[in-house]
């Protein structure tokens, strides 16, 4: 069991910082539409339920569109993607990815900022 804990306690700060990614790599392109327009050629359907980016031809392109979309989909819409599995049970799989991301991502994300906490006491209480 120790041995698990372990692991968990390794693997706690990368959640962390891979959930915060998630976070500012959508708010970025939900503010930030102009450099993404310019630099990959994406856009974006605006009349659409879940607007997504659809980029241009090339490589850097399509993975910069892809990890938007990722992104969108996993922290900004995944209300409605829980809302969604209720009513289409196609969509349970990207509901529960959703779900278990902000299920992980959060409870890190918290244990690390407590984490930070701590030590900022510590230090201030010695010094």
């Amino acid at each position: 069991m120790s041995f698990l804990i372990a692991r968990v306690r390794m693997a706690l700060p990368a959640w962390a910082l891979a959930y915060a990614a998630l976070w500012t790599v959508a708010i970025a392109a939900l503010h930030l539409e102009a450099p993404l327009q310019a630099l990959a050629g994406c856009t974006t359907d605006a009349e659409a339920p879940l607007p997504l980016w659809s980029c241009g031809e090339g490589l850097a392109s399509t993975l910069a569109g892809a990890m938007v979309n990722s992104a969108l989909l996993t922290v900004v819409w995944a209300p409605a993607l829980v809302a969604a599995a209720f009513v289409r049970p196609d969509a349970i799989p990207l509901a529960a990815v959703a779900f278990g991301s902000h299920l992980v991502g959060l409870a890190s994300v918290m244990a690390m900022v407590v984490r930070g906490m701590r030590l900022v006491v510590r230090r201030s209480a010695i010094g």
